[in-house]
């Protein structure tokens, strides 16, 4: 199945775009008026937007069938051009698995979407995260962290929102933040640190092992390499210190994808100490840690991998 979502995106990287003209690169046909009496399906209203690439691969994993068998569905379709985007770990998962994703149960429009919102989607176990962020541009609403472009684009079958990027992470069945992190499940970096640190503390263990939800900074094994002996020494020996450490890492009640956060704001950490976002053209940064690998969906929340582990103010000069 990794096979099949490569040569999906090879064709479409090599070839699709020039097939599809203004269809590949994203134009929406906004001449589209659609109601449900006029028994337009899903996918058929899909095509008709000009998200070409989304109906190719649904129809690769005969979700096609499925959707018009079944329903009511929401879709959360993504733009040609995000295809384009996907992070090269996301070739890891089936392209089965991915569409899934893209396909929650039950008919949403956009003013039925709440704050911290689980909708199940097609794969099993695995939900739909809706965020509302209240920013200076104003209101921002998200699916797994993919701002939602265009909304209630309606069909006889259910309701299509249209999202600017692929979701491109996919957690283990009940894969919290804990599990994911424990498991070696993220990629590219190692976390065994961190995960023996967590599970010495029973609070922080029920933190991220809860249901959230939460967000995550979470600092690799690489990051740990960085801090002088004498604080992993400090921290070895002090329980309590550790356990504080651990908490200044975690926002406790809120998911925060990146396309959330705003330049100087602050987080208020489970340790009760905010912890201040830094946004430049460079990527983000929190306290003095850069966001290395962003936006990673688990269970009960988001987790951020972090370059540099976070010591809180006070935290003892050695």
């Amino acid at each position: 199945m990794r096979k099949v979502l490569r040569d999906m995106l090879s064709l479409y990287l090599t070839g699709a775009l020039l097939l599809l003209g203004n269809a590949a690169a994203g134009i929406v046909d906004h001449n589209v008026i659609v109601h449900r009496g006029d028994r337009m399906n899903l996918l058929d209203l899909a095509q008709s937007l000009n998200l070409t690439v989304f109906v190719e691969a649904m129809e690769k994993t005969h979700l096609d069938n499925t959707i018009d068998h079944e329903g009511p569905y929401t879709l959360f379709s993504p733009l040609n051009i995000a295809f384009e985007n996907i992070p090269d770990y996301t070739k890891e998962y089936s392209l089965g698995d991915l569409m899934k994703l893209h396909v929650a149960r039950g008919d949403y429009l956009e003013k039925e979407l709440k704050d911290e919102q689980l909708i199940r989607s097609l794969l099993s176990k695995r939900d739909v995260r809706i965020n509302i962020y209240k920013k200076k541009s104003g209101k921002l609403i998200t699916a797994n962290g993919q701002k939602l472009n265009e909304t209630d684009f309606d069909a006889h079958n259910g309701v299509l929102h249209i999202i600017d990027g692929v979701m491109n992470s996919i957690y283990a069945r009940e894969g919290t933040a804990l599990k994911e992190v424990s498991s070696g499940a993220l990629p590219y970096y190692s976390f065994n640190t961190l995960s023996r640190a967590v599970k010495s503390s029973d609070v922080v263990t029920s933190l991220l092992d809860g249901s959230g939800p939460l967000t995550l900074f979470a600092p690799s094994d690489k990051a740990f390499s960085r801090l002088p002996d004498s604080v992993n020494d400090y921290l070895l020996k002090n329980k309590t210190a550790l356990e504080y450490v651990l908490k200044y890492h975690a926002i406790s009640g809120r998911t925060w994808f990146t396309i959330g956060l705003e330049d100087n704001m602050n987080l208020q950490t489970a340790a009760t100490i905010p912890l201040t976002v830094s946004i430049k053209q460079d990527g983000v940064k929190v306290g003095d840690a850069k966001v290395v690998l962003p936006d990673f969906c688990v269970a009960n929340g988001v987790v951020h991998i972090i370059d540099n582990v976070l010591l809180p103010p006070g935290f003892p000069q050695f």
